[in-house]
């Protein structure tokens, strides 16, 4: 009797995580289509990112489920088949550092990228920036995006390279500052920058 219900709730358990994954893509499919380039090939290329999403489900800690609801939202900040099977990978390797919610970790990278308006083909490289700085310096991707939701903007503005941006913000944390309290630091620095560079450029015109 116990070894029967035992069988029946695991059965249960494992059809509604195939449910909630079914949802969950069934919600990226519609949102992609909609502004997909090519709907002839659409079926085919969602299904194969769906079957790569069903792998990384397999090869991590990360059920399919969990990395769906990642792919919904790299869907929803703009991204097409093709840069979410290029981006999930290295999301999903950025979520383990620091045995994060990979769809949580997915919404704080894509914001990290739009506040330095960097392209959505370059994720590889941006997750691999941060996770030198995570892995090197005394902040998490949580303290990070904190810090570049107050001064991506400036630091760009400014000139900044993203990769040095990503140390200073390293080298705050290894003093105590971290999230906010870096950003703050930082967007006042690339104020000063930017009047700098300002002021140089109205000495030279006169």
């Amino acid at each position: 009797m116990l070894n029967a219900y035992m069988g029946y709730s695991l059965i249960r358990s494992e059809l509604t995580k195939a449910i909630d994954y079914s949802n969950i893509m069934e919600s990226a499919h519609s949102i992609l289509r909609v502004a997909d380039s090519d709907l002839k090939t659409f079926e085919t290329r969602f299904d194969s990112m769906a079957r790569h999403v069903r792998k990384i489900g397999i090869d991590t800690k990360y059920t399919a489920v969990e990395i769906a609801g990642a792919v919904k939202y790299l869907s929803m900040a703009g991204m097409n088949i093709e840069t979410i099977n290029k981006s999930i990978r290295p999301i999903t390797n950025l979520a383990l550092i620091g045995d994060n919610d990979v769809s949580y970790i997915a919404d704080l990278a894509t914001n990290i990228m739009a506040g330095y308006d960097i392209h959505n083909d370059s994720m590889d490289s941006v997750a691999d920036i941060i996770s030198s700085t995570i892995s090197r310096s005394n902040v998490n991707i949580v303290e990070m995006a904190e810090s570049y939701k107050m001064a991506a903007g400036y630091l760009r503005m400014a000139g900044v390279d993203f990769t040095e941006s990503s140390a200073a913000i390293g080298l705050l944390g290894n003093m105590g500052l971290k999230g906010t309290l870096a950003g703050t630091s930082l967007r006042a620095l690339s104020t000063c920058l930017l009047y700098t560079s300002d002021a140089a450029d109205e000495a030279r015109s006169v």
